[in-house]
């Protein structure tokens, strides 16, 4: 894929997940004590496991662009660990949650939700500012674990994808 395709489709991801973010942001304090049978979460804890993955993200994320070489390549692939991961933190993945990455009991209140919008808006700062800077070649560490290693082009895939997943879960228990 062409950098600029990459660049547009990550940016249109983050402007869906923002859209789809903004009418929870409305929601009264009781919406996020929601659950459902089906699901372990609430509502506010799908924002709070949000909110606590995206920020390790954004630090790894911050420190490795501010330290990217600059590239003319104009090609995006992603790594073989970060497709695994993109599909498994994805809509339909099953990756268990890693420990420290749950979410806590709440209560919650929209706060999480502007929280974790007003973050998608930075991811989407970062991804507009790094146009000359070489996304496949930049590694960063997991913030879920030190032993995996992947690109920053996979970092904004996951971002994205996982975002999709706890999106579409939340508006389950929206629905329901």
């Amino acid at each position: 894929m062409i950098r600029a395709e990459f660049d547009e489709e990550i940016r249109r991801g983050l402007e869906d997940l923002i859209g789809r973010t903004e009418p929870i942001e409305r929601l009264e304090p009781a919406q996020f004590a929601r659950k459902v049978p089906s699901h372990p979460w609430s509502l506010g804890q799908q924002f709070d496991h949000l909110n606590i993955a995206d920020r390790g993200m954004m630090l790894k994320l911050k420190e490795a662009l501010a330290n990217a070489p600059n590239t003319t390549d104009n090609t995006v692939e992603h790594t073989l660990i970060g497709k695994m991961i993109i599909r498994g933190a994805g809509p339909g993945g099953n990756v268990p949650v890693p420990k420290g990455f749950g979410p806590g009991p709440g209560p919650f209140t929209a706060e999480v939700a502007r929280e974790y919008s007003a973050r998608l808006r930075e991811f989407r700062q970062l991804l507009q500012d790094s146009a000359y800077k070489d996304i496949c070649g930049t590694k960063i560490k997991s913030p879920m674990s030190s032993i995996v290693k992947y690109s920053v082009a996979d970092a904004f895939a996951i971002i994205v994808a996982h975002g999709q997943r706890h999106l579409e879960q939340s508006e389950f228990l929206l629905r329901n």
